[in-house]
């Protein structure tokens, strides 16, 4: 009699130890749910870091955006051309609170380049993940546009600000058309690319709350 009262107790423990245990996990995947998300990209703007319909798991919590950085972020002015409603958006940070950055004509009237303000030197920034180079008649001065750009001309970014631009440079709307994006409005950090139907991408993609950036 006292043998089956012992194993009853030790068959409840066991219960109530995985029932914590399972508490537990629930617990650690709610949280980590509140700082990851997929996000499924649209368009090319971001080619070729990323293509359209690309798949990138985003930190939405505990980072501070830096140069070269590829975040998403809200944007009042932003509307999907294609579906006319409000999306989130994906670029590179190209400059932060207190830098400077001007862009330079070329010879040819139409190629543009990036300069940066470092002391008292400009410099070309190099940028190998660009898709192609910047054209002086694409996404510049656009008669949508909600900022103006001077050839030439330095562009200083306020404190907890960022310029930020798409890596397919001749079509992406990006903070030449829609100026500077506040830290308040960044929404998350891309870590890294889910790989296409690979078991990790699926689980990923469902249990995180995915979204969309163009």
């Amino acid at each position: 009699m006292e043998q089956l009262q012992r194993d009853s107790l030790n068959h409840k423990e066991r219960l109530y130890g995985l029932f914590e245990i399972v508490i537990a996990l629930l617990v650690v995947l709610m949280a980590v749910s509140r700082l990851f998300y997929g996000v499924k990209i649209l368009g090319a703007s971001m080619m070729n870091t990323y293509e359209d319909n690309d798949r990138v798991l985003a930190a939405g919590y505990l980072f501070t955006p830096e140069v070269n950085d590829i975040i998403v972020f809200d944007n009042q002015y932003y509307i999907d051309p294609v579906t006319g409603k409000h999306t989130h958006i994906i670029k590179r940070v190209i400059a932060a609170g207190g830098e400077s950055i001007k862009f330079e004509l070329g010879d040819d009237g139409d190629t543009v380049s990036l300069y940066k303000l470092t002391g008292e030197t400009w410099s070309k920034v190099d940028e190998p993940y660009i898709f192609e180079p910047m054209s002086r008649q694409h996404s510049f001065n656009r008669p949508d546009g909600h900022f103006t750009i001077v050839f030439g001309e330095a562009i200083a970014v306020p404190e907890r600000q960022y310029f930020v631009m798409g890596d397919n440079r001749n079509h992406s709307s990006d903070s030449r058309a829609i100026g500077f994006v506040p830290r308040e409005d960044v929404l998350a950090e891309v870590v890294m690319r889910l790989s296409q139907n690979t078991l990790l991408n699926r689980l990923i993609y469902w249990y995180y709350s995915p979204r969309t950036a163009n």
